[in-house]
């Protein structure tokens, strides 16, 4: 791994797991999770949009572009749009720390899908740290009844499979667009596909006053985490890329059981641990895309 490459996934990886402690933070504040969703969007294209426009103005006007809004729309519904409020409504009936062992499976799906869409092969090393990875998410959820398995964790799982195609579809675009473009065109896309569902979804936007600083926080760290995401991406792998990620439910479950009094039993952390080996073991059974 490249010395850039693992600069960003490291930013990546922090603030992904922060992020979803702020987010179940926001949440249990009583804020609306659409209009959390909505607002987490349009914060975080609002911030990258003025960083691409003042470094990069050719970036910002390409999102805009007919050709490429097929790419984009299916990379922003799936990432920014319809999975993040999937995301956002699962996670207000379940804890962070479920949320981030069940966003680790992104990592074997991603790599599911590269193999169908990029014919990446797929190695029996890969098949035994998927299974391990399995086994520790089983010893989480059957062995404690805290954090069973629930609507909300089903609302997640469903995420996080749009979340594994357009991280390959990313990597696909990313071939022939810039890093900031198809961010930026994630959010910009996901933000519409979501203003398309407002006259079916039921919200509150002065919700959002319980919880201000926390809700422009959120939007920051969204964004920042994107770019930073997408950038090792395109350095190092679609699969490579969302393996790293593996790392975030140390933030995540350190976080929630220091500010937010989740638990944090010996089955939790093994069950954590067994998943953070089968994606270090899933990072050595094929070379980056």
């Amino acid at each position: 791994m490249s010395v850039g490459g693992f600069f960003y996934l490291l930013i990546a990886t922090l603030s992904y797991g922060a992020l979803q402690a702020v987010d179940k933070v926001v949440l249990n504040a009583k804020v609306d999770p659409v209009a959390y969703t909505i607002s987490r969007v349009i914060i975080s294209m609002l911030f990258l949009g003025i960083l691409v426009l003042v470094r990069n103005r050719r970036s910002f006007i390409s999102v805009f572009k007919p050709v490429h809004w097929k790419d984009l729309f299916i990379i922003g519904v799936l990432a920014s749009g319809i999975g993040l409020l999937f995301q956002m409504i699962g996670l207000s009936y379940t804890t962070a720390t479920n949320m981030s062992i069940i966003l680790a499976f992104t990592a074997p799906l991603t790599t599911l899908f590269a193999f169908f869409i990029l014919k990446e092969r797929i190695s029996q090393k890969f098949i035994a740290a998927s299974l391990l990875m399995l086994l520790g998410v089983l010893l989480i959820f059957t062995k404690n009844p805290v954090n069973g398995f629930g609507l909300g964790d089903i609302l997640i799982v469903i995420a996080i499979i749009g979340y594994a195609y357009s991280n390959v579809y990313a990597k696909k675009t990313m071939g022939k667009l810039p890093t900031s473009t198809v961010t930026l065109g994630r959010l910009f896309f996901g933000s519409l596909s979501l203003a398309l569902l407002f006259p079916f979804l039921g919200f509150s936007f002065s919700s959002l006053l319980k919880a201000p600083f926390l809700v422009v926080l959120g939007g920051a760290i969204f964004g920042i985490r994107m770019l930073a995401y997408y950038k090792g991406i395109e350095i190092e792998g679609a699969s490579t890329a969302a393996t790293f990620l593996l790392f975030s439910p140390v933030v995540t479950v350190g976080l929630a059981a220091s500010y937010l009094n989740e638990s944090l039993t010996t089955t939790i952390i093994l069950g954590m641990m067994l998943v953070i080996i089968g994606g270090l073991l899933l990072t050595k059974a094929k070379p980056a895309i």
